[in-house]
């Protein structure tokens, strides 16, 4: 079972998100995809993110509040959610050694871009609902999903 931990962090309506690499080696390359990555052993979901987070965008907040656990035969994912101020997004860059791009995207424009196929399907499937949240500055939690 892959354990994963990602975060959806917002600023002004709009996701970060993380271009991978375009190494042809790699799971999913030259697609966009939310920060996070892979629990190593012996880390917490929280702490795995925060490494992620240190690693893909060179800022990790501190206010990600988890969601819920999205969990299929392979794969278990866990989701944290936060909003940032202007200032804190001025922190995220890029990492030094990962990926190519990071942007601060609308779920619409994020769905005109290639994207990772979890990404695209669960931002497709549920953008009314991740949409909703936006507009509110609301935190979802993970039953809507799974209720939808």
């Amino acid at each position: 079972m892959r354990k994963t931990s990602t975060a959806i962090i917002v600023y002004d309506k709009k996701i970060l998100f993380f271009k991978r690499d375009n190494i042809p080696t790699i799971v999913e390359p030259d697609r966009w995809q939310l920060p996070g990555g892979h629990i190593e052993d012996g880390e917490t979901p929280t702490t795995a993110l925060k490494r992620e987070l240190i690693e893909e965008v060179s800022y990790a907040p501190s206010n990600l509040i988890f969601v819920g656990k999205l969990r299929s035969s392979e794969r278990e994912v866990y989701i944290f959610w936060g909003y940032v101020s202007r200032n804190e997004a001025a922190k995220f860059k890029l990492g030094e050694e990962e990926g190519q791009e990071i942007r601060f995207m609308s779920v619409d424009d994020a769905l005109k871009q290639k994207l990772t196929k979890n990404v695209e399907f669960y931002l497709s499937t549920f953008k009314n609902l991740i949409v909703k949240h936006l507009e509110g500055r609301t935190i979802p939690d993970i039953r809507e999903f799974l209720l939808h």
